[in-house]
């Protein structure tokens, strides 16, 4: 006990015999009220700088690290600084930690120069929270949408989403509401999270709050039902005008973006510079975004991916091994491939993120709800019991899939499986073999028009 006061009292010596440098660097620390007056004027940005470098520079210098940091990032935040004249080297100091952070790292252009923006996320589920927690993180100022007030107060008061990721902790900068003007007023980005299928009618009834100039960024993967079209066909129709739209897909799961592991997605829009903008609102270490003008295979390519998805499930829910899934997912690439290339996306695109890159995911993670519908459907639960609970989105997709690969003219046996199981005319237990084992012998890299085969059928 002797020992352990004694050190205690050494540390606080050690601590008591600070530098002056950093006393006064402690002081600026402790002056937050003076830091939220300048929040409203121009001058928060030399403030804010100025008191992270002080931060670093003290947290440096009591953890030890002043003298032989580690990394070249430690290094360039403790070496040759005088709290003298701050200002007079903040510019120089703020361009060397971005070029290292950014340029040597490959991550492209910095976005820190930006001016914090409001973000809005149309949508309280995992996935619109995950694209709240990503932005939030680059300091923009993000509002997220709810219908119920129950959530809005828990991110409010506690900054979490317990209903749909429980445990994890929300940036400071991500707040919610239950008002959907509030939500809109002063936006500069709207990211769209809401299921597919209730897209169009919800932008419908709010279109009047949108701005029609700023732009309008899609998360929801599936193609839409009742008009038999691409979801951007449908909200582009329902909000009757020319707004900007962009659609973000790839492989990435809700609780792994909010967890801050690597994630990386695309964002397409014919307009490239809108996929830009958002490519650089929302890029970070954590969250990459690449950007891309083909708008119809970055869309396909997410939403033909869940109900292919839902035939992995049923493949493991089955007991089969590696060797059947292995086939099955390399001939779900060639029916996603061909019939993303007929509507006219890109193969570049298929074989990138938002096409293979998705498949991947949602064909083998364990976070995926079309991969774990497959499963209950084997293991004997209805299809109307799943979807009391739980969104799928490849169920409502699976028949427009089939509905384009005929326009197409082409025989996808996988797609239309599939839907004959969701539409009960096929058991799951016989998916294995009627898509994939008892087709017609032919090339690798064959397609068969669906003419041939509906011929051949009738003869």
């Amino acid at each position: 006990a002797a020992d352990a006061g004694r050190a205690k009292r050494e540390a606080r010596d050690a601590h008591d015999a600070a530098p002056p440098h950093v006393t006064r660097a402690r002081a600026v620390l402790t002056r937050t009220g003076e830091a939220q007056q300048f929040r409203m004027n121009d001058a928060v940005d030399d403030l804010a700088d100025v008191l992270a470098v002080y931060r670093k520079q003290y947290q440096n210098w009591r953890m030890g690290r002043h003298q032989g940091a580690k990394t070249a990032h430690e290094r360039m935040l403790t070496r040759r600084m005088s709290l003298e004249s701050p200002l007079d080297w903040r510019n120089d100091f703020k361009d060397r930690i971005n070029s290292h952070l950014w340029q040597h790292l490959n991550l492209g252009p910095s976005n820190s120069s930006q001016k914090p923006k409001k973000i809005t996320v149309i949508g309280g589920g995992a996935y619109g929270t995950a694209m709240a927690a990503a932005a939030g993180r680059n300091g923009h100022h993000v509002f997220i949408y709810v219908r119920r007030r129950e959530v809005a107060r828990e991110i409010k008061l506690t900054g979490q989403n317990a209903h749909y990721l429980p445990g994890l902790q929300l940036p400071r900068t991500v707040t919610a509401t239950t008002d959907v003007e509030e939500a809109l007023r002063g936006t500069e980005l709207i990211i769209h999270a809401l299921p597919a299928q209730k897209s169009p009618a919800w932008i419908e009834e709010h279109r009047d709050l949108i701005p029609p100039d700023v732009i309008y960024c899609s998360t929801a993967k599936g193609l839409h039902l009742d008009s038999k079209s691409l979801l951007s066909t449908a909200m582009l129709k329902a909000f009757g005008r020319d707004q900007p739209l962009a659609v973000l897909s790839g492989p990435s799961f809700a609780k792994e973006i909010v967890s801050e592991q690597p994630t990386s997605v695309v964002v397409a829009s014919k307009k490239l510079a809108d996929a830009v903008f958002v490519q650089r609102v929302m890029s970070s270490t954590t969250f990459r975004v690449y950007a891309s003008q083909d708008t119809v295979g970055v869309e396909l390519g997410g939403a033909l991916k869940n109900p292919l998805a839902l035939g992995a499930g049923m493949i493991e829910g089955l007991g089969f091994g590696i060797n059947t899934m292995s086939a099955y997912v390399t001939r779900s690439c060639a029916e996603l491939t061909s019939l993303c290339m007929a509507m006219g996306g890109k193969s570049e695109t298929i074989s990138g993120l938002s096409g293979v890159g998705d498949l991947m995911l949602t064909a083998f993670g364990s976070l995926s709800r079309n991969r774990s519908c497959g499963i209950r459907l084997v293991k004997g639960e209805s299809l109307e019991d799943i979807l009391a609970t739980t969104t799928v989105e490849g169920v409502p997709t699976a028949e427009v899939a089939v509905m384009f690969a005929e326009q197409c003219n082409l025989h996808l046996p996988i797609f239309r499986t599939v839907n004959n199981i969701l539409q009960g005319k096929l058991k799951p237990e016989d998916f294995v073999v009627t898509a994939m084992m008892t087709l017609p012998l032919t090339m690798e890299a064959h397609t068969t028009p669906l003419s041939e085969v509906e011929a051949s059928s009738r003869n």
